[in-house]
């Protein structure tokens, strides 16, 4: 099988650099950039203290070179670390860096394991109604998520998904969060570019799944175990029905929120409408990463995924329509009239 990306992916390491290591294509270690100074210089009190004590600011290219007193900052002749597709429209946020392997970009296997839990627990609880009762009635929601989770963990083991390369540059752009009237810049984002493929992986399930001894086990164990036996078939099954409910979510919050222009509301719900078209089609659409919309990514928080399963979604009233409780949702400009969610991938399976 291989990764087709929709949209652009971000899937964070944890770490951020300074606007000050990107110059137009290519990323530069800050290491590199202090090396470069002469002693003098790279002493400079005011640097130093801004190095040392960032605060929540991240170092422009701008201030940098005034605080050094320079009319702009050389990069010639420096060394870069890797060259990256430059789409940023705010240069003085900082940069989350994605997950790489030899400075090219991978969907590390954990991620999707993450979000293939999610999918299991979704199905599991929507097509078993006496699983389904069962934690219905356990009263708080952090008691139902750590269930869900320490009870069958130990079955995950047998599920086998490799780190998965995706041979191309990375892309930045700027990711945004809408609210009520504007959209507000969040952090430029290191993405896996849309319309690349990754390297041929493959999905696998353990067969010492089958020695395991299923005797005074629960109904919810016993059935996880039996979904990942017959993992292939079950999976296409559920990918459809969970991402046909996170596609519907998203299409009913975007007609209450925010755009800047009547274009851009239309490509965004265009592009949803086109997604969801393509899973009635059969292709196995999913969404993966940081800063999407609908899913929490975190397998101890899985359950908040599932409330409509347990009650109403909700809608407020608001004068004589309703509107939906999520007011806001992520996503990244492509240019002046594309608005684009983030992490939809194919799934192309062979």
């Amino acid at each position: 099988m291989i990764i087709k990306t929709i949209t652009p992916v971000h899937i964070g390491n944890g770490k951020t650099y300074d606007p000050v290591c990107l110059n137009y294509d290519k990323v530069y270690s800050m290491d590199t950039i202090l090396a470069s100074l002469d002693a003098s210089t790279a002493v400079n009190k005011d640097l130093l203290n801004r190095l040392a004590y960032p605060g929540n600011r991240s170092l422009s290219k701008r201030e940098f070179s005034n605080i050094l007193g320079l009319d702009a900052f050389n990069y010639t002749n420096l060394d870069y670390l890797y060259e990256i597709d430059n789409h940023i429209s705010n240069n003085s946020y900082e940069i989350q860096e994605a997950m790489k392997s030899l400075d090219k970009p991978i969907i590390p296997g954990s991620s999707l394991k993450g979000l293939i839990k999610n999918i299991i627990i979704y199905d599991i609880l929507k097509t078993n109604m006496k699983i389904k009762n069962r934690f219905s009635n356990i009263n708080t929601l952090l008691s139902k998520n750590n269930e869900l989770v320490s009870e069958v963990k130990d079955l995950y083991r047998f599920l086998i998904v490799p780190d998965i390369t995706v041979n191309t540059n990375l892309s930045i752009y700027t990711g945004y969060r809408t609210s009520k009237n504007r959209l507000i810049p969040i952090k430029n984002l290191e993405t896996i570019p849309k319309g690349v493929e990754s390297e041929v992986f493959n999905i696998q399930v353990d067969k010492g799944i089958d020695r395991i001894d299923l005797t005074n086990k629960s109904d919810y164990y016993c059935e996880t175990a039996k979904w990942l036996k017959n993992f292939e078939n079950n999976f296409k099954k559920a990918c459809y029905s969970f991402f046909k409910f996170v596609i519907k979510k998203e299409i009913e919050s975007v007609q209450f929120i925010h755009f800047e222009d009547d274009i851009s509301k239309y490509t965004y719900l265009k592009f949803l409408k086109q997604q969801d078209k393509a899973l009635d089609e059969g292709h196995l659409i999913l969404q993966i990463g940081k800063f999407t919309n609908f899913i929490d990514k975190s397998i101890l928080h899985v359950f908040d995924n599932y409330n409509e399963l347990f009650k109403e979604y909700k809608l407020r009233p608001k004068g004589k329509n309703q509107k939906p409780i999520i007011e806001s949702i992520n996503m990244i400009k492509i240019n002046a009239n594309v608005d684009m969610p983030l992490g939809y991938i194919e799934i192309i399976w062979f």
